[in-house]
């Protein structure tokens, strides 16, 4: 058997009748069927389950959570400091990205809505009398995401 975007040729056979070949396709976005000698309502037939099966793969990663756009992800780099990324995502639910070493010189919360994820080498360096609450989500790897500056 041959996939993406080969050709795959099987004969078939169906109740009594016999289908010399039939030929599918499969692409990025869902399925494609071309087949020969088959009639108008096995082709509907196969159309309609190919288009049931991508929208159940679609819902299972929606309802997971293993979708998301891009525009879900807020990235740590792209402010001075953590408390101002923080502060820009407001009430919104997302992803803070963390992937380098980020400074916090001022108490914040993390909101619930927040998830903060600690890619290898991103970690937050606490000063020295600063105050960081969690009440968000952290995801992190077996490494160091927080170091302290003080006594």
């Amino acid at each position: 058997m041959r996939w993406l975007g080969k050709k795959l040729t099987r004969k078939l056979e169906i109740g009594k009748r016999k289908i010399k070949d039939i030929t599918v396709g499969l692409i990025a976005v869902g399925f494609w069927h071309k087949i020969r000698k088959v009639g108008k309502i096995m082709l509907k037939k196969i159309i309609l389950i190919s288009a049931l099966i991508c929208m159940i793969v679609l819902l299972i990663f929606v309802q997971t959570g293993k979708y998301t756009t891009r525009s879900n992800i807020v990235k740590c780099a792209d402010y001075d400091h953590p408390d101002d990324a923080i502060t820009a995502i407001e009430a919104s639910n997302k992803t803070l990205l963390v992937t380098e070493s980020e400074t916090c010189d001022n108490d914040f919360t993390v909101t619930v809505n927040v998830n903060v994820k600690f890619k290898r080498g991103g970690k937050w360096t606490i000063n020295d009398g600063i105050t960081v609450t969690f009440n968000g989500q952290i995801e992190a790897g077996l490494w160091q995401v927080f170091e302290y500056l003080g006594t």
